[in-house]
């Protein structure tokens, strides 16, 4: 039998932030730039000058940062 692999998705930084509105493209491109000190290189893949995102290894690098998980508290 044969192990199905998927894909990776692969989107452009304009059609990450389309696809996942709470992402903008100044955060991400600033990601991108500081790539070697925040561990962002294992999310982009370049094709010649075009820069890729893997949007799997977005996320995962996104809960690996150790972020705060609890609810913020809105007051009124």
């Amino acid at each position: 039998m044969t192990e199905t692999t998927s894909a990776p998705v692969l989107l452009t930084v304009a059609q990450f932030c389309e696809r996942h509105s709470w992402a903008k493209v100044g955060g991400i491109r600033s990601a991108i730039f500081f790539r070697a000190s925040n561990g962002f290189e294992t999310c982009i893949l370049r094709f010649g000058r075009k820069v890729l995102l893997d949007e799997a290894a977005v996320i995962a690098w996104l809960r690996g940062r150790g972020g705060s998980n609890t609810p913020i508290k809105v007051s009124a």
